[in-house]
């Protein structure tokens, strides 16, 4: 049975439907069709803001885009909200509120899988689920789906204005959500078991440590701890991304975010989907995961640190799209209060610079930035230092001196690389060369 009926209804049973746009129920049969549907909203000629077309109409693959209506009370958002989803609905656009958007996600998953997506958010309130149903909307599709706002215009103002969230938010930080009572003891023993897992890493026992991770996973998520099991899930995520196992990491990231969306964790679950770029990258889906790179940065789910963090992902996506220029226009630099960053992630970051300097052509300055990236990451303290930070500074280094020509010293770089780190230094440098 079809569920999305004139772009317009979701119809639950056979002729009873929904507005999605309103909310309201309505008899299919009494429905009217998209045409009618314009001249009874009273929609014919008046187009609505030449802004909002323009929008509408610059639509890319990949990017994603927010915007911000300024609107009196709720009752004219209302007004706003049909007229820009009349104007949508005439470019091909699926209109929908977030709320129901997130309720019916599965039903429709059929009908909205090749659509773009006009998602329109409640007024004055519900941000975070709005911000939450643009980044898993571009999870699920690369097509360029927008999210629409409102916010209270002030007093004389204009409600007609709309600007690209950029604009309107790029000053606003995530703010932690304040930590609730003390985890159950349960739970508690649930995660501290989890953490065996890198134990059974570090000792070659792989399957262990997966099958490990799954259980206490599937744990946390039947006690409705899903904060924990979200980050349970990244865990193992990593952990087979590391091991070049892209598709099953990717699934692990995915309900990593929809648990961390469903615990108001919206910081862990941007992190969860910048990693599902990630893998998605190592699968060469660039499209998919430049898309939900863009809707990740758009919404700053992340802190300063990781949005530098999610940037240089970007950049990534766009150097293996051979879009040099662009990624030059975004080279993320670490924050100075970077204290939510890991070692690896900040290895990561100034690793993403080099390519972008090499990809230009600046070898002298990749290659000062390289050895400053060796000294940080404690390559000179030998093997004992921490491996991971090491193999991404290395592995900058070498590819450094691959681009200058010195083939002695990058075949020098490539066996410490392998003799302090053996197969899996080589592994994770091989997926480092991307």
């Amino acid at each position: 049975m079809q569920r999305l009926v004139h772009d317009r209804y979701f119809a639950y049973d056979e002729i009873h439907g929904c507005d999605l746009t309103t909310g309201e129920d309505v008899r299919l049969d009494e429905a009217p069709d998209s045409n009618g549907d314009l001249k009874a909203s009273g929609d014919r000629c008046e187009e609505g803001p030449a802004s909002l077309i323009e929008i509408l109409n610059d639509a890319r693959d990949g990017d994603p885009r927010w915007i911000v209506m300024d609107a009196g009370n709720a009752a004219q958002a209302a007004v706003m909200s049909a007229r820009a989803a009349a104007v949508a609905r005439r470019r091909g656009f699926v209109p929908l509120l977030v709320s129901l958007y997130l309720r019916w996600r599965g039903p429709l998953a059929v009908d909205l899988e090749d659509r773009t997506l006009l998602l329109i958010g409640s007024f004055a309130r519900g941000l975070s689920a709005a911000r939450g149903a643009l980044v898993q909307a571009a999870s699920y599709s690369p097509r360029p789906h927008v999210l629409l706002t409102f916010r209270c215009a002030a007093t004389g103002g204009t409600p007609s204005v709309v600007r690209e969230a950029r604009a309107a938010y790029g000053a606003m930080p995530v703010t932690p959500r304040p930590r609730g009572a003390a985890l159950p003891p349960d739970v508690v023993r649930l995660v501290e078991r989890a953490s065996h897992a890198h134990d059974f890493q570090r000792s070659g026992r792989h399957a262990a440590a997966e099958r490990l991770l799954r259980e206490v996973a599937g744990g946390l998520a039947r006690r409705q701890a899903r904060a924990a099991a979200a980050a349970t899930l990244m865990t193992l995520g990593r952990m087979l991304l590391e091991r070049g196992r892209v598709g099953p990491a990717e699934k692990a990231f995915d309900e990593a975010a929809q648990s961390a969306q469903a615990a108001d964790e919206e910081s862990m679950a941007g992190e969860a989907r910048i990693w599902q770029a990630t893998a998605r990258t190592d699968a060469a889906r660039l499209t998919d995961a430049e898309s939900i790179c863009r809707a990740v940065l758009l919404t700053r789910q992340l802190s300063a640190g990781r949005q530098a963090w999610a940037n240089a992902m970007l950049v990534r996506i766009l150097l293996w799209q051979g879009r040099v220029d662009e990624a030059q226009s975004c080279v993320p630099a670490i924050p100075d209060d970077g204290t939510d960053l890991d070692a690896v992630t900040a290895a990561t970051i100034e690793a993403t610079a080099v390519r972008v300097l090499l990809a230009g052509g600046e070898i002298f300055q990749a290659g000062q930035r390289a050895r400053r990236l060796l000294g940080s990451a404690g390559v000179d303290q030998g093997p004992d230092a921490d491996p991971l930070p090491r193999i991404v500074a290395l592995t900058a280094h070498l590819r450094v001196l691959a681009a200058a020509g010195d083939l002695d010293l990058a075949e020098a770089a490539w066996r410490q690389l392998s003799r302090w780190h053996g197969p899996r230094g080589c592994r994770f440098a091989r997926c480092a060369r991307g």
